[in-house]
């Protein structure tokens, strides 16, 4: 494995990690409570390290954000179960 390969893999982590506890802050405070400050502090990050796209790799500005990446890879993983459920 190279460089890029495991570049690309702790990004994705990263990004993971804040999905994960962003997830946990909206279940545990709610959507219209929670802030981005929740969520640095859930994912062990400073908030400017959440914001910072050259430093988390997430790219995530508001919370808005998080809950649409959060709801598309929801909808994707429902589509794929759906298709191998049909095969």
């Amino acid at each position: 494995m190279g460089i890029v390969e495991r570049r690309q893999r702790e990004k994705e982590q990263r990004r993971s990690a804040i999905i994960d506890a962003a997830e946990a802050v909206f279940f545990s405070k709610g959507l219209e409570i929670a802030t981005m400050d929740d969520v640095a502090e859930e994912a062990e990050l400073s908030k400017r390290k959440l914001l910072d796209k050259n430093i988390s790799n997430s790219g995530f500005k508001t919370l808005d954000e998080i809950v649409e990446y959060s709801f598309a890879l929801t909808r994707q993983s429902l589509e794929h179960d759906k298709m191998s459920c049909e095969s």
